[in-house]
């Protein structure tokens, strides 16, 4: 009897796990519009992997967003960075769809969030729901496409997740079609040298040549330390779609048998740090070049990769000569290849280390220079790496920006500064590639200046000692605004940036928009603060250390 009941239970957890492998959800799409990709699932992105699908709206916005199944609204989020406008839905099957970007919602959700923002009196917001709170049907009208938020250019942000995990899963899982002929291009072939990170003549880049239109050939790796292989490459869809996206499948076999892979089906979000190691950092900083690596990082946990014993790293004392074969799969199963051959030539040659500061992964580090002091806890790197720290005068250079942080470090100076005004607007800089200096929030304890950063740098005191710029851009002293719907302002700031900005009209907090890529904040005349006849305006805005703008002014306004 236990035996029965055993593979009863095991019958029904297998049936489970095929229907959610098998994604047979009756999912409608979430825009009137062909589906032509952005971004893909899995992509690398600066703080993430890619988590959903980017679907162009032809540059335009304002196409209408619908939901792709019936559900429960579960979050609404407003916000000048980030997803921007967006909201979650949490569906009856296991899932939560997620759009961002939107330019506004539809107008049942667009009251209720602009209720909110008056209530609380601010643009940045955010609510969270239970089930019955707000309802939505399949193929509900629920906002409309935009460009709010981190986005680049008007598209949609599309995302679904496992709403237990919240972990995204591949949106083209669920039988989502778009076009797509091309097959996958490989630029270049990169060996890593990983017996130690320490090591200086790591990547070293080997040219590839085009065989036919599937196959790339590059020429024999001799290498003398354990190495790993990592590719140059990226995937065009159509001749309609100029966008360089990501990788779908790699698959790595060494002499005909499987060594390495990966599919983008799923990511868990908490993973998402270690794409700084699954992509060259480096490589990336100093050259702008993405190299995707074909093996397992070291001190890394990325689970949708699939390994032997070796987790893809070649043994320098393995003597055999071998055939490797690169394999790389979009979604719509274009394949392009990649052959070349290794041989280990083992040597007791010793590469050269670097100089600096040798800094060990499970160790905090307190390391002072002149009045300076940096701090890195425990695993604020990946792994071993050489630091050459300096500090001249005011400037302290903090290594080279070729190592990628797992956990942002300390930075403090002992400065007196006498003056309270030059005090409150002095700061600690980024010196960046440009030797332009990036405002970093920085905190202030008696003499101290403190800071904190995810970058290897130089670092300098600065001063922001300008006020921000405020520019009435469709309204002036004692004008008629009856014709308009909008009340319209640029706001920009060049060292510190925008802090914050308040709004009264007529003596009552005014909901402003704000767009930072366009400098731009408005404010909606149907909200109905504006009254008929005179209405005074006041806007007030302040920068990262505190220098304030106030501009007053009168408008008239007839309905």
């Amino acid at each position: 009897m236990r035996f029965f009941k055993k593979s009863f239970l095991l019958f029904c957890l297998l049936s489970i796990l095929f229907k959610l492998n098998s994604q047979e959800y009756n999912l409608s799409s979430p825009i009137d519009l062909p589906l032509n990709l952005s971004g893909t699932f899995g992509e690398f992105r600066s703080s993430h992997f890619h988590y959903g699908l980017d679907i162009t709206t032809n540059k335009k916005s304002g196409y209408k967003i619908y939901s792709i199944d019936s559900g429960n609204i579960i979050r609404i989020r407003v916000s000048t960075s980030g997803y921007g406008k967006a909201l979650y839905i949490e569906h009856s099957n296991g899932l939560t769809s997620v759009y961002a970007h939107l330019k506004e919602f539809s107008p049942k959700i667009q009251n209720y969030i602009k209720r909110q923002q008056y209530l609380n009196k601010s643009y940045n917001i955010q609510k969270f729901f239970n089930e019955g709170d707000f309802v939505v049907d399949k193929g509900e009208l629920i906002g409309y496409s935009g460009n709010t938020g981190g986005s680049s250019g008007p598209h949609l942000h599309f995302e679904i997740r496992d709403s237990k995990s919240q972990n995204p899963i591949n949106p083209l899982s669920f039988k989502y079609k778009y076009e797509d002929t091309r097959r996958p291009v490989i630029r270049s072939l990169y060996v890593f040298d990983e017996a130690d990170s320490f090591k200086k003549n790591s990547p070293k880049r080997y040219p590839i040549v085009k065989i036919n239109d599937s196959i790339y050939q590059s020429e024999k790796v001799i290498y003398n330390d354990d190495i790993g292989i990592g590719i140059e490459v990226y995937d065009r869809q159509s001749a309609k779609n100029y966008n360089r996206n990501g990788i779908y499948e790699i698959r790595m076999y060494l002499d005909s048998v499987l060594n390495f892979s990966y599919k983008m089906d799923k990511i868990n979000i908490s993973e998402s740090i270690f794409r700084k190691v699954f992509y060259d950092y480096s490589l990336l900083k100093t050259e702008g070049i993405r190299v995707q690596k074909v093996y397992y990082p070291p001190n890394s946990s990325l689970n949708f990769l699939n390994h032997n014993k070796s987790k893809g790293i070649f043994d320098s004392n393995d003597t055999l000569k071998k055939d490797i074969l690169i394999e790389v799969v979009d979604w719509n199963k274009n394949k392009t290849y990649l052959k070349f051959q290794i041989e280990s030539s083992p040597s007791n040659h010793k590469q050269k280390l670097l100089g600096g500061i040798e800094i060990v992964p499970t160790q905090e580090y307190i390391i002072k220079k002149d009045n300076k002091e940096i701090g890195f806890k425990k695993n604020s790197f990946f792994n071993k790496v050489a630091l050459n720290i300096e500090s001249i005068n005011d400037t302290l250079k903090v290594g080279e920006d070729i190592y990628p942080l797992r956990k942002p470090y300390s930075i403090k100076v002992n400065k007196k500064i006498e003056d309270s005004i030059i005090r409150r607007q002095s700061y600690i800089g980024l010196i960046n590639k440009d030797r332009k200096i990036l405002y970093l929030k920085t905190n202030k304890d008696g003499d101290y200046l403190s800071t904190t950063s995810s970058i290897l740098g130089s670092y300098v005191i600065s001063r922001d000692s300008l006020k921000p710029e405020v520019k009435p851009l469709n309204f002036s002293l004692n004008k008629d605004i009856s014709n308009q719907k909008t009340i319209r302002l640029r706001i920009y700031d060049k060292t510190s940036g925008i802090k914050s900005y308040n709004a009264l009209i007529n003596d009552k907090w005014a909901l402003f928009e704000y767009e930072p890529k366009s400098n731009l904040i408005f404010h909606q005349i149907e909200d109905g603060i504006i009254k008929n006849g005179e209405n005074n305006i006041n806007i007030k805005v302040i920068d990262g250390v505190g220098n304030q703008t106030e501009i007053n002014s009168k408008v008239y306004w007839s309905n």
